[in-house]
């Protein structure tokens, strides 16, 4: 009887601890998430600041889609509807 007591009281009290730990292990695994992201996104973000310091191309393609501007002779056509 005495060791049915210890194990009931013994469950009582680890069990709000593992349910805590249970919460915080999803919550770190959602952030791991979103830091994988952001890491992949600052990765792009690097690899596309490069090229707009080093490629001509790269610099003349974003100022014809952010700007809209073109080279003489050139028409525009939107298609953003």
């Amino acid at each position: 009887m005495v060791v049915l007591g210890v194990m009931i009281w013994s469950v009582r009290m680890i069990y709000p601890a593992y349910v805590e730990y249970s919460k915080t292990r999803i919550q770190l695994y959602e952030i791991e998430k979103r830091l994988l992201e952001q890491q992949k996104e600052n990765e792009n973000v690097r690899v596309r600041n490069h090229k707009l310091k080093t490629d001509l191309k790269a610099v003349e393609r974003v100022a014809r889609e952010k700007f809209g501007w073109s080279k003489s002779g050139e028409k525009i056509y939107d298609f953003s509807n």
